[in-house]
C-alpha cells in the first residue's frame, strides 16, 4: 500500500509539473510586429526563448520533487531531520492534495479553456483584436486565464519552491541555513511581483479593449466580473 500511495503521489506530481508547463506554451506563435499592440510590458520576456527556458525550469523542478518523494519513501527515513527536509511535502496529506488538486482539477481546465474560447486568437503578446469573445467561459469572467494560471503557480510555488522542500538538495548546507527564516519574506516579495506584474498586463489588456470595442466593452466590464465569477 506504501509503495502504490508513493507512486501515484509521484504520478500527480508529474502531471501537475507537465500541465503547469503546458499552462506556460503560447496557443499561437505572437503576433507580428505590424499587428501587435503597442503598450506590451512583456514583450521581450514573452518571446519563444524565455518561454521555453520557463517551461522546462517548471517541469524540471516537478520531475525533482517526484523523484525526490520517491527516494524517500525507497530510502526511508531518507536524510536526517537536522537536514531540514519537511518529508510531509513528498507525500499525501492535506496540504500536498489540495495543492495539486487547485493545480490539476481547478486551475488547468479553466486556463486551457481560456485557450480553447478565443481559438486562434489568443497569443501571448497583445494583438489588436478584431471580435470582443463574451460567451462561453467569458460570460462569466473576463480574464479567465489569468486566474487559471494563478490558481496553477501559486499552489506550485507554495509546494515545490520552499527551503524545506527539493531546495534542500540544491543548495549547501551553509547557504539554506543562511537563508532560514526568509521563505516568508521571499513568498510575499514574490507574491507582490506576480500581483504587480498581473494587474499591470490586465490593465494594457483593457485598455487596448475599451479603444477597439467602445460601448460594447464598457458594458461587458461592467457587468461581468474580472477574476472570480459573481465576487471579483
Amino acid at each position: 500500500m506504501g509503495s502504490l500511495s508513493a507512486a501515484s503521489f509521484a504520478l500527480v506530481v508529474i502531471l501537475s509539473g507537465y500541465f503547469a508547463s503546458l499552462s506556460l506554451t503560447p496557443p499561437n506563435v505572437n503576433p507580428a510586429a505590424h499587428q501587435a499592440w503597442g503598450q506590451d510590458s512583456i514583450r521581450l520576456l514573452i518571446q519563444p526563448g524565455p518561454i521555453m527556458v520557463v517551461r522546462l525550469l517548471v517541469l524540471g523542478i516537478a520531475l525533482h520533487h517526484a523523484a525526490v518523494a520517491l527516494m524517500l519513501h525507497t530510502k526511508g527515513a531518507g536524510r536526517a531531520p537536522d537536514d531540514g527536509v519537511n518529508h510531509r511535502l513528498f507525500k499525501w496529506t492535506g496540504f500536498t492534495s489540495f495543492s495539486l488538486f487547485l493545480m490539476l482539477c481547478v486551475g488547468t481546465p479553466l486556463r486551457l479553456s481560456a485557450f480553447g474560447a478565443l481559438g486562434s486568437r489568443f497569443t501571448f503578446g497583445l494583438a489588436q483584436p478584431n471580435e470582443l469573445n463574451t460567451s462561453g467561459i467569458y460570460h462569466y469572467i473576463q480574464h479567465p486565464s489569468y486566474t487559471g494560471f494563478l490558481l496553477i503557480m501559486i499552489p506550485y510555488l507554495l509546494l515545490f519552491v520552499r527551503w524545506d522542500g527539493s531546495v534542500v538538495y540544491w543548495l549547501p548546507r551553509r547557504v539554506r541555513r543562511s537563508l532560514d527564516g526568509w521563505g516568508f519574506v521571499g513568498y510575499v516579495a514574490g507574491f507582490a511581483v506576480i500581483a504587480l506584474g498581473a494587474a499591470l498586463r490586465v490593465s494594457e489588456e483593457e485598455t487596448m479593449l475599451k479603444e477597439s470595442f467602445g460601448h460594447k466593452w464598457e458594458t461587458w466590464n461592467r457587468n461581468t466580473k474580472r477574476f472570480i465569477p459573481g465576487v471579483f
